[in-house]
């Protein structure tokens, strides 16, 4: 995925009210950021950070600038813009990144089934259909992606819709973890922040709903997902 203009790099100050990022520009200017990312991002936004920002494609936006990356004091660079996933894990399935998802393909963004809505609407050659769920990692320990980065009742709460719709046999489903860093070689959920959201991944195995994960590269004109993760769940 190509962003459309060379991110800016500069330094965090601070993010605050979840969706505001303070900036420090190289020629000292401080700018405020959107932060797209409404989770905790625990370990991927303290002052001090570098960080990459994009210009808003709209001048008329009330924020110009969009908070893109951040890099941690081991130097790896990590996307806290969820809003890329879907792009991301799109450009992926048309790479065939996971052979599980061979013969795939794309239908629909942000589709409803049921009392739900889901990331991704994928369809079949034999006519059957998949709902994917997509949950973006920031948060890394020793090279392991865990998700969450904080309690998320309403994570645990999808995953748990998929393990159902699988069970029930009428749709096919998957959850796809979008790692955006480059330093993790296995996904596992962060069972000591989130026992429910671990005990449903569980559940969600056992009934079948296919667990992937890939891994990203980032640079400051583009990000993709390049290797296919393993995802570890407990017994």
């Amino acid at each position: 995925m190509r962003y459309e203009q060379k991110l800016t790099e500069g330094r965090l100050l601070r993010r605050y009210k979840r969706f505001f990022a303070d900036i420090r520009l190289p020629d000292g200017r401080e700018v405020v950021a959107h932060c797209p990312n409404t989770g905790a991002m625990t370990g991927c936004a303290e002052p001090g950070f570098a960080a990459r920002i994009s210009p808003a494609s709209n001048p008329k936006r009330k924020l110009p600038w969009t908070l893109e990356q951040t890099r941690n004091h081991d130097g790896v660079w990590i996307g806290v813009h969820t809003g890329r996933v879907n792009t991301l894990v799109r450009e992926a399935l048309q790479r065939e990144l996971w052979p599980a998802l061979h013969g795939w393909q794309w239908l629909k963004n942000e589709p409803r089934h049921g009392s739900g809505r889901f990331d991704l609407l994928l369809g079949h050659a034999s006519g059957q259909q998949m709902l994917v769920e997509i949950k973006s990692v920031t948060l890394a320990e020793d090279s392991i992606g865990l998700f969450p980065d904080t309690r998320s009742e309403r994570a645990a709460r999808h995953v748990l819709e998929l393990a159902e719709l699988q069970r029930q046999g009428s749709v096919q489903t998957a959850l796809i973890f979008c790692v955006q860093r480059a330093d993790v070689e296995q996904v596992r959920p962060a069972e000591q922040l989130d026992p429910d959201f671990a005990a449903a991944l569980k559940q969600a195995r056992q009934a079948g709903v296919e667990l992937l994960a890939g891994g990203c590269e980032l640079g400051a004109e583009a990000v993709n997902m390049v290797r296919s993760l393993p995802v570890l769940v407990d017994a």
